[in-house]
């Protein structure tokens, strides 16, 4: 009766959300964007990435779960899962990245069971785990956690940090950050300090390249006779 009742809760939460989409504001769509970053990647989004999969839910293109599979052909996504990993190494990483915990031996099980008979992709189980860490009856510690990386995901992307893609450090900034948030001593107010302590070097680094341009531009410049 048990291993019954986890497999009608596995195919609750993989198919029992598909159509309620469209009912989400652009606020609850940019939150579902950030849990699949978080489930996948472990990191915050960049905000031009969270951005363009929030707009394209809401304009019809992509439905939640169509983004979780689209991520699966990014190239972030096959470094992450190689070729040849085991189903099992990729339930535990989900875990670890969306939980910051390993799997029960039973969950596993189910899982790497279903993934290895085809039953489900990879991104279906990866939408399946965060619909369960999302129910509170199920274990309200794991709901918190998911909810804290979550948040922190979307302040670190809405930040001005959250637009300097083109720094060498982003990705490690968007890492750490949500990574931090396994600790329980770290606070939303240490994350927005984090962004703080990255953000001014940054910007400056920023300023003086731009006086720098203008000042070769103005030495390459004929005076007007």
């Amino acid at each position: 009766m048990k291993k019954i009742l986890l497999v009608v809760m596995g195919l609750f939460l993989l198919y029992g959300n598909s159509h309620a989409v469209s009912s989400l504001s652009h606020e609850e769509i940019q939150q579902r964007v950030t849990e699949i970053y978080v489930a996948t990647f472990e990191r915050a989004p960049a905000l031009i990435g969270l951005e363009y999969w929030t707009n394209a839910v809401e304009e019809g293109d992509f439905t939640i779960e169509k983004v979780a599979q689209s991520f699966f052909n990014q190239p972030e996504t096959q470094a992450k899962f190689p070729t040849g990993s085991s189903n099992a190494e990729f339930i535990t990483t989900v875990y670890n990245n969306t939980l910051s915990r390993d799997p029960a031996q039973a969950g596993l099980a189910y899982w790497v069971d279903g993934l290895d008979r085809g039953k489900f992709r990879r991104d279906q189980a990866i939408m399946a785990i965060i619909n369960g860490a999302k129910d509170e009856t199920h274990s309200p510690t794991d709901a918190a956690m998911l909810a804290k990386k979550t948040e922190i995901g979307l302040l670190f992307a809405k930040s001005k940090i959250g637009d300097l893609t083109p720094n060498e450090n982003f990705m490690e900034w968007a890492k750490n950050i949500v990574s931090y948030a396994t600790d329980s001593d770290f606070s939303i107010d240490d994350a927005q300090a984090y962004i703080a302590a990255a953000l001014p070097s940054e910007l400056e680094a920023d300023i003086e390249s731009y006086l720098a341009l203008i000042s070769s531009v103005s030495d390459m410049s004929m005076p007007l006779t």
